[in-house]
Parts: structure tokens; C-alpha cells; sequence
């Protein structure tokens, strides 16, 4: 019989939500998942209304080696995006241009997570233009 490791989604409430890469880590092979990280995922998504994770890569300025790691953008019921990143080392200057917020530790145990709450799309597009430089404080 062949079976398949439990990925860390699949603990969720919410695994259509997490079809990503913190989602794909098997939950045997990982202690930095703990059951917090996965309780504050579930908060997470009841907490602002998580519709969908979206993808807007073509608006957004940094790169993977950017300091800006593990990226995750959602959209809300309510038509908000919400832009969170998970630094293992703190915060980056792209936190601080992008006004983050640190919030619950949504991807391990050793990341700090920040998040930022957008109105729009619009909202998105404006402050990732004003981003690209990384010398403006938004």
C-alpha cells in the first residue's frame, strides 16, 4: 500500500488556502511547523476572512534574495489584499517601506511574520510601483 505524507495544509482548517510552499512541507519531517503555527494560520484566515490566496507576482518588486522571504498575498470576502512575509532573520528595510506590522508567526517557529492590509488592488499596485526603487519610505 503506498502511502503519502501529511502535508502541513492538509492540518489546516483551511488546505485549499495553503496550496503553496509552506503548505507542501510534510508535517513528519518538520518541528518548526508546531501545532501554534498551524492554530495561527486557522486565526489567520477567520481573523481578516481569507477568500483565496492570490498571485501578483508581475506587480510585486522583489526578488527571492530580496530579504523579503516567504511572501504570501491574499485576497478577503471583503476585496482587501493582504501581503504577509516570514523573515527568519527579523525585519528587512522592505518591511519597513512596505509599513508592515509584525503579526503571529505564520511559517515556522524561527520566522517573524509581518503583515500589511491593502484596500485594493489598486492600493497594491501604487505602493509596489513606489517600492521598486527601495529607497522611498512609503
Amino acid at each position: 500500500m503506498y502511502y503519502l505524507p501529511l502535508k502541513v495544509r492538509d492540518a489546516t482548517k483551511y488546505p485549499a488556502l495553503f496550496q503553496n510552499y509552506w503548505g507542501s512541507f510534510t508535517i513528519k519531517k518538520n518541528d518548526t511547523i508546531t501545532p501554534e503555527i498551524i492554530e495561527n494560520r486557522n486565526r489567520f484566515v477567520e481573523e481578516f476572512g481569507i477568500s483565496k490566496q492570490v498571485n501578483y507576482q508581475a506587480l510585486w518588486p522583489f526578488t527571492s534574495n530580496s530579504n523579503f522571504d516567504h511572501q504570501e498575498k491574499y485576497k478577503t470576502r471583503n476585496g482587501k489584499i493582504i501581503l504577509i512575509c516570514s523573515n527568519y532573520f527579523g525585519d528587512y528595510p522592505a518591511t519597513h517601506w512596505l509599513k508592515m506590522k509584525i503579526y503571529n508567526k505564520l511559517y515556522s517557529t524561527e520566522a517573524t511574520t509581518f503583515i500589511r492590509i491593502l484596500n485594493n488592488i489598486s492600493d497594491m499596485r501604487n505602493i509596489m510601483k513606489k517600492a521598486r526603487g527601495n529607497e522611498v519610505a512609503l
